[in-house]
């Protein structure tokens, strides 16, 4: 049984880059996230709407395609599927990182029990760990890449 959760109805608004709202509800990406045991800032804060399968097919809704960072560039399409199960997410699709100059696939992310501290993402054929601090929070959703270049001049 496939259940549609539409941000739009009971909601409260949030900023964006777009000057659009992105909207948060009860049954929330965050809350769906955070009762998987992963961090509420997998996801940027201009999520539109979401449907969950019970058997753990998931599709996101942005508002727009958009861009992130952390200690990579992340460009969220404006769809995003994945199969969510508890501490992981696997096949990704509309997720990738830039890696030096390339832009590369996100496919899997998950969550090391032995090392709490730390989330992992499967990025071509890396893994790559990230401190778990940086997703607390949904990221502000950027029109274009955010990585700061100024450092290069």
């Amino acid at each position: 049984m496939k259940k549609d959760y539409y941000a739009l109805k009971n909601a409260k608004a949030a900023d964006n880059d777009f000057g659009e709202p992105a909207f948060v509800k009860e049954n929330s990406i965050e809350s769906i996230l955070s009762q998987n045991g992963l961090p509420v800032g997998l996801l940027p804060s201009s999520v539109e709407s979401y449907t969950l399968s019970d058997d753990g097919q998931f599709s996101v809704t942005l508002l727009k395609a958009c861009y992130a960072h952390f200690d990579y560039d992340v460009y969220y399409a404006k769809t995003i599927t994945r199969k969510l199960s508890y501490g992981a997410i696997s096949s990704v699709t509309g997720v990738q990182a830039k890696e030096a100059f390339l832009w590369l696939f996100v496919t899997g992310i998950h969550i090391d029990e032995s090392n709490s501290s730390s989330i992992y993402f499967e990025v071509g054929p890396f893994s790559r760990g990230l401190l778990i601090a940086q997703f607390e929070t949904a990221p502000v959703c950027k029109a274009k890449v955010v990585s700061d270049l100024s450092a290069l001049a």
